[in-house]
């Protein structure tokens, strides 16, 4: 979730900022591949890609090269796991982002409209101060929204990610659960998805606070 904020909020502002032009055209594009594609297609042709035209695309620069499939413990070998997990979470928080991302974007160019922005324009603000003092603040709200109802969405692409690269993480142990009818198991993992949910739509709540000076918690 937080890659996910991190590529979607900045793709927002440059697209919709730079509205009509080629960083907003190739903005769009990445969102739609996102919306349009598949979890186990990305993730599929990223693994093929890398094994065998990887070398071909980069002109010999860089060597086909297999990223490390399962699950290997941080504590026992830092980098394999980091090699083998930043695939599937890129995969995971590029759908998620391509939501978030066009969101933003509408939202940035709604306020952007707003007569309080020609206002801080006509006062000579500079356009930087523009965007990121005056209307990011009041277009990411709906943003966190969006994010915060995806929780869910990543819980059920985690199980095709997970089988693809193998790793044995919470989507394929419920989904194993589901298939031996181990009801506790099952009743757990629910659980805890509905844990994390509300843990993170809290997180979400609070956040609207800490940007929106209009909305205080008494």
């Amino acid at each position: 979730m937080t890659l996910s904020m991190l590529l979607a909020i900045p793709l927002g502002i440059i697209s919709a900022v730079n509205q009509d032009k080629p960083a907003d055209y190739a903005a769009r594009l990445f969102t739609v591949f996102g919306l349009s594609i598949p979890d186990f297609v990305i993730g599929t042709v990223t693994i093929l890609f890398l094994t065998f035209y990887l070398d071909d695309a980069t002109f010999g620069l860089l060597d086909s090269w297999l990223p490390p499939l399962g699950w290997y413990p941080p504590w026992e070998d830092p980098w394999t796991n980091f090699q083998a997990l930043s695939i599937p979470v890129v995969i995971l928080a590029y759908r998620s982002s391509a939501v978030s991302a066009r969101m933003m974007r509408s939202t940035m160019l709604e306020v952007l409209r707003e007569d309080y922005i020609r206002t801080a324009r006509a006062k000579g603000v500079t356009e930087r101060a523009v965007v990121f003092r005056h209307a990011l603040r009041n277009s990411v709200i709906p943003v966190l929204t969006i994010m915060g109802a995806q929780t869910s969405f990543l819980f059920g692409g985690s199980v095709i990610v997970e089988q693809i690269f193998r790793i044995p993480g919470m989507g394929q142990w419920t989904l194993d659960s589901v298939g031996q009818r181990d009801y506790t198991a099952v009743q757990g993992a629910v659980l805890m998805m509905a844990v994390v949910f509300i843990v993170v739509n809290l997180a979400v709540d609070l956040m609207y606070g800490m940007i929106d000076p209009r909305i205080r918690y008494s």
